[in-house]
């Protein structure tokens, strides 16, 4: 199924130096084979990852994937259950995380300000990244940031609400 607006819950653990994330507005394009080639992501990682680099936190668990970092750490060390609670509302133009009972995430979804944040990312250059806000959604795993670990990321209560 592919959504527009929605709300979606989850829980997720890594194993330590996993690498993982949620994406939205995914769609299948011939050429492309990975999700975040067009899809939105909510970063999931293990903070021991980013926790001694403060200029990559806009990779760290809850950053809307090098575009916005979390507004704080929250996130429980590896082998323990997080919770992400996930807003995307194209018709009010904002998406949210709340993490672990916090809210860490509030960014748009179009428009002027989001077109900024593509623009200073990665992503810029990107022709398909972004474009499509009826998607589907996605739950990756790249596997270890550092070889010698096996990069687990789990999942359970996944929960997802269209709200049209």
């Amino acid at each position: 199924k592919q959504y527009l607006n929605f709300e979606i819950s989850f829980d997720w653990k890594t194993d330590n130096y996993a690498n993982s994330g949620f994406l939205w507005g995914v769609r299948d394009i011939e050429g492309l084979d990975q999700t975040y080639l067009t899809g939105r992501e909510i970063q999931i990682v293990d903070p021991a990852v980013y926790e001694n680099k403060p200029g990559m936190q806009k990779e760290n668990a809850g950053a809307l994937f090098d575009m916005i970092p979390p507004s704080q750490m929250v996130t429980k060390p590896s082998g323990q259950w997080n919770t992400y609670n996930i807003s995307i509302n194209y018709d009010k133009n904002v998406g949210f995380l709340v993490h672990n009972q916090k809210e860490v995430l509030r960014f748009p979804l179009r428009g002027s300000k989001w077109d900024s944040l593509v623009e200073n990312s990665k992503f810029k250059t990107w022709s398909h990244f972004g474009k499509f806000e009826k998607g589907h959604i996605s739950f990756q795993a790249h596997g270890p940031m550092d070889i010698k670990y096996p990069g687990i990321t789990s999942f359970r209560n996944i929960k997802i609400r269209s709200l049209d």
